[in-house]
């Protein structure tokens, strides 16, 4: 009984974790969207990423597309990850 008591405990100070690392992620791009300062928010921080990168020719290019494949790599990792049978 102490052991099930235990574990439940951890799972909870994990889950509070995660649930505050998102909460200030969150909490920090509504600030910068309400915030109307040029280049503060995610979206305009990989916008100026990407622009940089194709402003310096065929090898920006390619890094370019290293980056988006990276980014799409993590997101179809991430559904298989959350909602196939990786977590079964």
């Amino acid at each position: 009984m102490l052991q099930e008591l235990l574990d439940k405990t951890m799972e909870w100070k994990y889950t509070l974790a995660w649930a505050v690392i998102l909460l200030g992620v969150l909490t920090f791009e509504v600030f910068t969207i309400f915030n109307k300062e040029k280049g503060d928010t995610l979206s305009e921080q990989v916008w100026s990423l990407k622009e940089y990168l194709k402003s310096k020719g065929p090898l920006g290019q390619a890094g370019l597309v290293g980056f988006v494949m990276s980014v799409l790599g993590f997101f179809g990792w991430m559904a298989f990850h959350f909602f196939g049978n990786a977590g079964v």
